[in-house]
């Protein structure tokens, strides 16, 4: 039997911890990643019912004084912004999530040495 140092022998277990690691999040980043597009289309679907059929309430609305709808239909404009800006916030880490994750299947000699 070959006589392997202590030095040794807790390096690589050091390499096999840093390599466990490396592959659970790797793991994490591929699911995070329909996750974020799961929310995204969540995002699309709360714009179109919290600000999509409210344009048409307002505008078919005849109790509401035209300065009652311009102030409405602003706060609508600000929360459709908000919306957008989610959902594109989302599509971005999806993809960023999948290209992080797929460099790091790519190179991990260079991450675990």
């Amino acid at each position: 039997m070959a006589y392997v140092s202590n030095d040794s022998f807790h390096y690589l277990r050091k390499m096999k911890y840093k390599k466990t690691a490396l592959y659970i999040l790797i793991s994490m980043l591929y699911l995070l990643s329909p996750t974020c597009i799961i929310a995204a289309l969540g995002t699309v679907l709360s714009m179109k019912y919290e600000v999509d059929e409210k344009y048409w309430r307002i505008d078919s609305d005849d109790v509401l004084s035209h300065e009652q709808k311009e102030i409405k239909l602003i706060a609508l404009d600000d929360r459709a912004l908000e919306l957008k800006i989610q959902g594109y916030t989302f599509i971005f880490l999806s993809f960023a999530t999948f290209i992080i994750a797929t460099c790091l299947v790519l190179i991990p000699k260079k991450i675990c040495s």
